[in-house]
């Protein structure tokens, strides 16, 4: 055959072939993620992946080099935003695990749509879909489990060769050190891939035993997976050069063990016995629920067994890592819960286990629907493959559906959900409002959206940030400047007062009103004012912020809950937020003194709220067993602040005449 006058071999038409159907698969995934991308900035670890390659600093252990490498390399990309092209790197590394692990399941089944159904199943797994549109590198981890799957079944393929049953061809050995290079480079990216490792050697000598007695073979390939850890090397340098961002001190030996072996990270998280961890299983099983998920397990079943019977050696390299890392993430103790991320690399053999299962199937109806004149299979038979294939990607896409609905743009008091939306870019601009030689005081799931306003916009740079939110207590005692907190996670003992999102931790209570407050004169059952409130701006993303300002008349004799609500008539809610007491629930009013002040933040959700006026009303009131009471002020039960008139996404504010 020719193209351009260029004669095309057999061979070379089906090597084409063979990379234009996982590349098709691989843009298809790339487009869902690209589709359903964090827009900007988000929090927790993958607020970390954000901005420190940017920086080239040295991430949290092991420290992630090639995460890290190419991190900087797209951060120069001249799209966006540095938060958002770093989620578009997951987005491009999590369709590359898809279309890897369509690669595993051809060489493993031999069909197209043994891999279709295998990448299906890894690439809308809820966690991988999440994690490949936001930074971070556990998109990466399941994609570089995938290669290692891949090179070892191709090693496989070769040494079951007939001309390498009894000595190994060159073309086996390329392959093994493919295999081990691969390991290695993977090792590179997160170091649970060392729990394969004995998978692979169990597969190795069940697939050609002599391997091991080739000890030239064998120590080019422990030389070739152990080549690639240099790279690690760099985090020394780095420190010892000077780096912008470094929390365990690399440049110090102790510090540079510390980082890539993990060893303080795997001591404070490996303390559970072999008991307790299999004692957490059903916390495992509830990872697990859903039609999606239970429809995989069941052909994960299937799959098994079918492999079992006919290729042992890849049923226990599939089965045996699905478990390890399945006890893995039982046996890493983060609390009462399990850090699911662990479970990730999982998603390939159980992917390709499921895959097995209906090929397993398409036999068993080939065999039963076959018409005994012929040796073709029934029609039926043939069309079960493609049905499965297809009822496995449809139950992914439902089961991924919320990627596609709106989500929460409202702050949660803990701060904990900044992986939704624009949540964290409005904390991170927030950030920018907070008095010059503050310090802030959170978690680590907030403070790294803090540090990419620092690092990244350049916002605030003189606030020292800290972590855990439970050293309040001693940031309080040496800072000089007020001190800030991120999240209500950690009560403060002294009083407390809003600025916007953040809470002011107070060594003594504020008495005096901001000069920019709209004023309001009147008060609730004559114990607590309503004495003002901030002026009213535009929404930002959708969330309109209201800050409200409170003055003790007297000690309250109650705990009082606050109401913030939008009103289009007196007897109708649109929009509601409820704390069970001021500042995030952290100020309870019988702790007020007569004449204190306090900052009170709330967020309305404004999106898809129809044009027209709505009135701005704060209630206050007591809970009660089986109920409530309203507090009365005036003559009724809220104050109205205000009429918000709604056009076209924007508003306008009319304030009530105290």
């Amino acid at each position: 055959m020719k193209a351009g006058g260029i004669k095309l071999s057999a061979a070379g038409m089906a090597g084409r072939r063979s990379w234009l159907q996982p590349s098709i698969v691989g843009l298809l995934f790339f487009a869902l993620y690209a589709a359903t991308l964090a827009p900007d900035v988000v929090g927790h670890d993958a607020g970390e992946f954000q901005f420190v390659p940017a920086i080239f600093g040295i991430p949290h252990a092991p420290g992630y080099p090639l995460q890290l490498l190419a991190g900087k390399a797209f951060s120069f990309l001249p799209l966006g935003s540095v938060a958002w092209r770093m989620n578009l790197l997951s987005a491009l590394i999590g369709a590359s695990a898809a279309a890897l692990t369509y690669l595993c399941g051809v060489e493993l089944l031999g069909t197209w749509l043994g891999g279709l159904a295998a990448a299906s199943i890894v690439g809308l797994a809820p966690l991988e879909w999440t994690w490949s549109t936001i930074a971070g590198i556990r998109s990466g981890t399941v994609a570089f489990v995938a290669a290692v799957v891949l090179a070892a079944l191709r090693w496989e393929k070769s040494a079951r060769q007939p001309n390498a049953t009894k000595q190994s061809t060159p073309t086996t050995n390329r392959r093994l050190l493919i295999v081990a290079l691969t390991f290695g480079l993977a090792m590179d990216h997160h170091r649970t891939i060392v729990l394969i490792l004995p998978l692979l050697g169990a597969f190795i000598l069940m697939v050609r035993r002599r391997t091991f007695i080739d000890v030239p073979l064998m120590l080019g390939a422990v030389g070739t997976a152990a080549a690639p850890l240099a790279l690690y090397g760099m985090f020394f340098l780095m420190a010892r050069l000077g780096t912008p961002w470094d929390q365990y001190h690399s440049g110090t030996w102790s510090g540079f063990l510390d980082l890539v072996l993990s060893s303080s990270d795997s001591a404070r998280h490996l303390d559970l016995s072999p008991g307790q961890a299999l004692a957490r299983w059903p916390l495992l099983s509830q990872a697990f629920s859903g039609p999606f998920w239970l429809t995989v397990l069941a052909l994960v079943g299937i799959g098994l067994c079918w492999l079992a019977a006919r290729r042992p050696a890849q049923a226990l390299l599939l089965g045996g890592y699905a478990s390890i890392v399945g006890f893995f993430t039982l046996i890493w103790n983060v609390g009462s819960d399990l850090n699911l991320v662990f479970l990730m690399p999982a998603y390939v053999p159980l992917a390709l286990l499921a895959a097995a299962g209906c090929s397993a199937l398409i036999e068993l109806a080939g065999r039963l629907l076959r018409p005994s004149s012929t040796q073709r299979p029934a029609a039926g038979a043939q069309l079960l493959g493609p049905a499965l294939a297809l009822s496995i990607a449809g139950l992914g896409l439902l089961n991924g559906r919320a990627h596609f609905r709106p989500v929460p743009e409202t702050l949660d008091d803990f701060r904990v959900n900044l992986l939704d939306g624009h949540q964290a870019r409005r904390l991170a601009d927030a950030f920018a409002s907070l008095p010059p030689n503050a310090t802030v005081v959170g978690d680590w799931d907030q403070d790294t959206v803090l540090w990419y306003a620092q690092y990244i916009d350049h916002l605030n740079p003189t606030a020292m940030i800290s972590y855990p939110a439970t050293l309040l207590p001693s940031v309080l005692e040496r800072a000089g400047g007020p001190v800030f907190l991120t999240t209500a996670t950690v009560r403060p003992t002294g009083p407390v007062s809003a600025w916007g999102p953040f809470v002011e931790a107070l060594r003594s209570p504020q008495t005096e009103l901001p000069a920019d407050v709209r004023p309001m004169g009147g008060s609730f059952d004559g114990q607590i004012q309503l004495a003002g409130f901030a002026p009213m701006g535009q929404p930002s993303y959708g969330v309109l912020p209201v800050t409200l300002y409170w003055k003790a008349l007297q000690r309250p004799p109650a705990d009082y809950a606050v109401s913030v609500r939008l009103m289009p008539s007196p007897d109708r809610v649109a929009r509601q937020r409820d704390e069970a007491a001021p500042v995030l629930g952290l100020s309870p009013t019988s702790t007020w003194l007569p004449g204190q002040v306090t900052a009170d933040y709330y967020e309305l959700d404004v999106r898809s709220l129809p044009d027209g006026p709505y009135d701005l009303a704060v209630v206050l009131y007591q809970p009660l067993p089986g109920g409530y009471r309203n507090l009365a002020y005036g003559s009724t039960d809220r104050a109205v602040l205000g009429t918000v008139t709604m056009r076209s996404g924007g508003l306008t504010f009319e304030a009530r005449r105290s």
